[in-house]
């Protein structure tokens, strides 16, 4: 995994695309879910933890930077506000989901800078381990979001470290 790490690494980056709202991100055709713009160490360990190194190694085969359109989350609900302005009711966001592979952070502080989340009745967060979970929590809680619930990923298997579900 270390190997694949240091080689994707070296992979170079696409280089930045005429229009601002793109991202580079690592594309795993065999888990489209687990694509990220973390750096891909990160992700390769978090993924031998998960599923051990043979199997890591096996998933991530194929691997590749990709460009990405990227919104913020305010953009994302303006536009859906947008399109469906009869389902918006009195502006509330009713249900937070943020599965956004070790970058909810970063998601996170975005939407508590437009007012998101002062907007948000709940949320259900996954966040790649305890530390990231408990910073997670308190970002949510200094927005109102107080009531935090966290569970571990029911797909992590026992002993190993992993995702934790923040349920608010």
């Amino acid at each position: 995994v270390e190997r694949q790490a240091a080689a994707a690494q070296r992979q170079p980056r696409p280089q930045p695309l005429d229009e601002p709202a793109r991202l580079a991100m690592r594309y795993f055709p065999r888990m489209p879910g687990n694509s990220t713009a973390r750096p891909p160490a990160e992700k390769a360990a978090e993924l031998a933890q998960l599923m051990g190194e043979e199997r890591a190694r096996e998933m991530a085969e194929g691997a590749r930077w990709v460009g990405v359109r990227a919104a913020t989350m305010a953009e994302c609900l303006s536009e859906a506000r947008e399109a469906r302005p009869e389902l918006w009711g009195d502006g509330r966001v009713a249900l937070l989901k943020v599965d956004v592979e070790g970058m909810e952070l970063e998601v996170l502080r975005s939407a508590a800078a437009a007012g998101v989340l002062r907007r948000t009745r709940q949320a259900v967060v996954e966040a790649a381990g305890r530390e990231r979970a408990r910073e997670v929590a308190g970002l949510l809680a200094a927005e109102g979001l107080d009531e935090v619930h966290v569970d571990v990923h029911p797909l992590v298997p026992e002993g190993r470290g992993g995702l934790e579900l923040l349920l608010v």
